[in-house]
């Protein structure tokens, strides 16, 4: 479409021409549902021009065995299979991507096992194309030297998994927890790392440790903590209702102790904007499976989805989001959220919950 074109319901969709606009098109257009179907389809199709973010799951190894991950649950089941991307296929990935915000590397698993980790940091600071590269981690592998030696690379963001610093209880929700070296370790990663967080995964295994939790990392300052109520099959671990807003006291509590302390609780303070009607994450945030493969996003990550189109190819970034398995995809979703959005957080319609492999 055009500069000068303005939609029949209104909507303006001049400066589509120019890329750099394609996020914020999104996002007014179908996000805030300001733009038919029918329009969005012409306009933002095929999706993927400019990324808020990428996610590559570099690694499927982990050593902790948490009760809530699917990981875990697939292992017992002998339906699990550890696996570590090829450097080469990592690269190709990268070199890839157009303009993207923010770089994830992780899917389920410890990304600080992945023997080319240190390597993959490098090569996506050196290629230019992030503002920021984010990874989680449970940070009890190698030793401090190591961890001190990835504050140098370009936009590097840590979230340090932290469910609990009591010991039982930390067993209890991640197993393999040492409450000792974890406490350590987020002393050191706050002296040593410019952006920094605590990742909580709240349920009702750890719920009435929280606020111990928080007030110990509050009176430490100067780390943020980002809580996330666990989604799982198991209904009995699921937060409630008053479980939350228990929860949301409890933490209004800390904050008037400790005035600078910086606490967000995602059931609250969604991802998505006030006027957000649909989720934009098959257009802005692609996820990319250890194997190579391309996905929505990271909720929908099985490679059905695309008809295991694989993003490791010789083909180049507009060949595979042109694919009839992408858009595809994609227009059907622009009509109506498929099961697997129903009950995802990032979801504004959410409904009941589907679990595919995440938690």
């Amino acid at each position: 479409m055009q500069d000068d074109v303005v939609s029949i319901a209104g909507f303006d969709w001049r400066g589509l021409n120019n890329p750099d606009n394609y996020p914020a098109l999104v996002r007014s257009a179908f996000g805030s549902g300001l733009a038919p179907a029918t329009e969005v389809a012409a306009n933002l199709m095929p999706p993927m021009t400019r990324l808020d973010s990428a996610q590559i799951e570099i690694t499927t190894f982990c050593n902790f065995a948490c009760r809530e991950c699917s990981r875990t649950k697939k292992i017992a089941a002998n339906a699990w299979q550890n696996v570590h991307i090829p450097f080469e296929r990592f690269r190709t990935i990268i070199q890839k991507l157009p303009p993207t915000g923010m770089i994830y590397l992780q899917g389920i698993g410890e990304p600080s096992m992945h023997p080319n980790f240190v390597e993959m940091l490098r090569f996506a600071s050196d290629s230019g194309k992030f503002n920021s590269i984010h990874f989680n981690t449970n940070a009890h592998t190698h030793d401090d030297a190591y961890w001190e030696s990835l504050a140098g690379f370009h936009g590097i963001t840590i979230a340090l998994s932290v469910d609990s610093l009591d010991p039982v209880i930390a067993e209890r929700c991640r197993s393999g927890t040492d409450a000792d070296l974890l406490w350590h370790r987020l002393e050191l990663f706050r002296n040593t790392f410019t952006w920094f967080i605590v990742a909580l995964v709240a349920s009702r295994l750890n719920l009435l440790d929280i606020e111990t939790t928080l007030r110990r990392i509050a009176a430490l300052g100067k780390v943020p903590v980002q809580i996330t109520p666990v989604i799982s099959d198991d209904i009995s671990v699921v937060l409630r209702p008053e479980d939350e807003t228990w929860l949301a006291e409890r933490m209004e509590s800390v904050r008037r102790d400790y005035p600078n302390f910086s606490v967000y609780f995602n059931a609250n303070t969604p991802s998505f904007g006030a006027n957000e009607k649909r989720c934009v994450r098959p257009f802005l945030n692609p996820f990319f499976t250890v194997d190579g493969s391309l996905t929505p996003c990271c909720n929908a990550v099985s490679p059905s989805h695309y008809g295991h189109l694989r993003a490791d190819d010789e083909r180049n970034w507009d060949a595979i989001r042109n694919d009839p398995r992408v858009t595809g995809w994609v227009s059907d979703f622009i009509n109506a959220d498929p099961k697997i959005c129903h009950g995802c957080s990032l979801n504004p319609n959410k409904q009941s919950l589907t679990v595919e492999r995440f938690v």
